[in-house]
């Protein structure tokens, strides 16, 4: 049955015959915490703050095949739970931050644990925070997701010696202004991260890739996206714990401008069903014992 936790997240059990496989969703979610205090129009918010609009719809299928599927339900810009706790911007708070903190990385481009610009360049907020909003972000939303996460990695892990996790995300089709991969530049359908290849075999790899590109997409491994705190941190390939990210390219199934579905949605979740079927498949030939 999983579970909902009211505009924090929904878990998905596995249905039928189980398979190490651990789906995620951790960008997809627009329910609007009373505390956001976001400037910006939500219309904005929701086509340029980040949002991976729609792809929990494309992946439903997983716990049809097995999966346990983990969703967020509340803005990645609010606070983002594919970030570390330390990834802290200081300009954002009114007070020094209690603890570690690493601005390197993803910080440096306004999108750390708490997001400060929507793109291409607005900023989010008109005021600095405490350290207890923040901390309440972090315990109240970023925790109970890593929480869940942890729990269902361990869980199949134990029964099954593996687990393979897929954390799914979209990709803007065009790179936005101040874009480290060149304004403007096409972006492949397709993006797997690996952190070059550190946080799964790579024999998941060439499945998860050979599998699309029999569908005739367009796959790139590790190119301008390569994974980001949830592979990182849920990944022990020698320990047969598998961690990988995919990119869906936004044009193979919503308009960038109206931010709805458009006539290939159907196609592409039809598709990205058949990679969960696919997964799924492969984690049970994987299983020890």
């Amino acid at each position: 049955m999983g579970k909902t936790v009211e505009g924090v997240l929904i878990t998905h059990d596995p249905q039928g015959a189980e398979a190490p496989a651990v789906f995620d969703s951790p960008h997809a979610g627009f329910e609007v915490p009373d505390d956001w205090h976001a400037i910006l129009p939500r219309q904005q918010l929701w086509g340029w703050g980040g949002v991976d609009n729609y792809v929990t719809e494309l992946f439903q299928d997983a716990p049809k095949f097995g999966a346990f599927y983990l969703e967020a339900l509340f803005p990645r810009s609010y606070v983002d739970p594919n970030r570390n706790e330390d990834e802290v911007d200081p300009e954002l708070l009114s007070e020094p931050w209690p603890g570690p903190v690493n601005t390197a990385g993803r910080v440096g481009l306004k999108s750390g644990v708490f997001r400060t610009v929507c793109y291409p360049d607005h900023a989010m907020y008109d005021r600095k925070f405490t350290v207890a909003e923040l901390q309440h972000r972090l315990e109240t939303y970023w925790r109970p997701y890593q929480n869940e996460m942890k729990a269902a990695m361990d869980r199949a892990h134990e029964k099954f010696g593996v687990v393979y996790h897929f954390n799914c995300h979209s990709n803007r089709t065009l790179a936005p202004p101040n874009a480290t991969d060149g304004e403007g530049n096409l972006r492949p359908e397709m993006e797997l991260g690996t952190i070059n290849g550190t946080t799964c075999s790579p024999e998941y790899t060439d499945f998860v890739r050979q599998t699309l590109e029999d569908m005739g997409y367009e796959v790139v491994v590790d190119g301008f996206h390569t994974g980001e705190h949830l592979v990182r941190h849920y990944s022990d390939p020698a320990a047969g714990r598998h961690s990988m990210m995919i990119e869906v390219r936004k044009d193979l199934y919503m308009d960038a401008e109206t931010i709805e579905r458009n006539d290939r949605f159907a196609e592409t979740q039809a598709n990205m069903s058949k990679l969960a079927q696919a997964i799924c498949d492969y984690a049970r030939g994987q299983a020890k014992g």
